[in-house]
């Protein structure tokens, strides 16, 4: 049976009666603590696992387990927490530096739930609970690391597992911040059971109010299948019906009488005498015929500037081999995309190679990607949402562009995830960047 980290927590901290403690830590009642637990255990491993299921963000995890003091020692000794022997301020700063990188932006909307869940009577609980839990969660992992000898592979894999098994425990509404970079839940119309025509066949179909109607509402239902793409000004299946069937009638009459006059001899009238009133002819709408559509032109696919060892020629040469497997797990630098100093605005010129990458995304629409931002050691102290700033925007640019958010995801990694030394500035420089990795192809 796979090792479960969430149950290993959860029975650690039942064992050390950290229940009771974190009440009178925080002034609130047990049946909140016990709530909050089972809301911020998973979410918090959640958050991480996810950041470390492939090879860098193991990397990542495994760099500050050894340099964050997060001994797997303080998971065998949770009951020597609120008695005096820990500093429980360094211990809550440790987890508040930790949430930064792997719950980001999303503290305040996760405290703002975990509020509401577990019915915190203090505004600052949710917070200091958050900065509890997750040093605890790192390390029981650091204890993992050591009993097991886990390198960065078998720690990817490791977080994998986790990844997979804390669905099951997740609270509501933290699987969708955890599935879309920064993706949106469309609120979908609500489907109704409807008779298609007479056939009796009944079908699930999306349904649209339409504005109050002028005629007798028993005529029609007051909703109707939306059949047009025309969102402002829909029409309805029965509508088209109706329009098609008078003309049509009106069109048969017209042509019986013409082929009458055609029969009849020069200047002689017809047996049955037939008043020649001339008919006018129905003037056509958009709403009662069928447009004529022209043939369509293939477009050929725009042209992308590919230079030797770019990001454009190498997304291109492993999007076209569906035998490589080497990127799969591996980040790939925009060469040519960077920011005015320290803020997240990209410089005119990084444009070009968005617009490439647009086109190539465009043209391959089965590729899925996630956009990483990632900052040196001093630029992550002094401003630790930057990486994230700077992966949102590129992920926006791509967004505005017409790429299918589904296929996106961004997230920031701090100095997490470092390319080169952090010593130099030459180091320091490269790891300022922003990097994309494929998820499907």
């Amino acid at each position: 049976m796979a090792f479960n980290l969430i149950e290993n927590i959860n029975t650690a901290f039942e064992k050390a009666n950290l229940e009771t403690k974190i009440k009178s830590f925080l002034g609130e009642n047990e049946a909140n603590i016990k709530t909050g637990l089972a809301f911020a255990i998973p979410t918090v491993v959640g958050f991480i696992a996810q950041k470390s299921s492939n090879t860098e963000g193991a990397g990542g995890l495994l760099n500050i387990l050894r340099t964050g003091n997060h001994s797997g020692n303080i998971f065998n000794t949770l009951s020597s927490l609120f008695d005096g022997r820990t500093n429980m301020n360094n211990f809550t700063t440790s987890g508040k530096q930790a949430n930064k990188i792997y719950v980001g932006e999303n503290v305040p909307q996760l405290s703002e739930m975990l509020t509401k869940a577990a019915g915190f009577k203090k505004s600052e609980s949710a917070g200091i609970f958050f900065n509890l839990v997750t040093p605890v969660i790192l390390s029981a992992i650091n204890k993992q690391v050591s009993i097991q000898n886990l390198q960065v592979t078998n720690l990817r894999d490791f977080m994998k597992e986790q990844n997979t098994l804390s669905g099951e425990y997740l609270p509501k509404g933290v699987h969708e911040m955890l599935g879309v970079a920064q993706a949106e839940t469309k609120k979908m119309p609500t489907p109704i059971e409807k008779t298609v025509f007479e056939n009796k066949v009944e079908t699930k179909i999306e349904t649209k109010a339409e504005p109050k109607p002028n005629y007798d509402p028993k005529v029609r239902p007051k909703t109707v299948a939306n059949v047009s793409t025309d969102e402002e000004n829909p029409i309805s299946m029965r509508t088209t019906l109706l329009w098609g069937g008078g003309i049509l009638a009106t069109l048969g009459v017209v042509y019986g009488l013409w082929s009458m006059m055609k029969k009849t001899p020069n200047g002689a009238n017809p047996t049955a005498k037939v008043e020649q009133t001339p008919v006018a002819q129905p003037t056509a709408t958009p709403a009662d015929t069928p447009k004529t559509i022209a043939p369509i032109t293939p477009i050929a696919p725009a042209a992308v500037n590919s230079p030797k060892g770019s990001l454009e020629e190498k997304m291109t040469n492993y999007i076209n081999n569906q035998a490589d497997s080497t990127l799969k797990s591996k980040w790939l630098d925009f060469d040519k995309v960077s920011f005015e100093g320290e803020t997240a605005n990209l410089k005119p010129e990084s444009m070009t190679q968005i617009q490439n990458i647009i086109t190539i995304l465009k043209e391959n629409p089965r590729v899925t990607v996630k956009i990483g931002g990632f900052v040196d050691n001093a630029t992550a102290l002094a401003n630790p949402k930057l990486s994230s700033q700077r992966a949102i925007t590129v992920f926006r640019e791509l967004i505005k562009a017409g790429i299918v958010r589904s296929r996106l995801r961004a997230d920031g990694y701090g100095a997490t995830v470092p390319i080169a030394s952090n010593d130099t500035e030459e180091g320091r420089a490269k790891n300022r960047r922003v990097a994309l990795i494929f998820i499907t192809k």
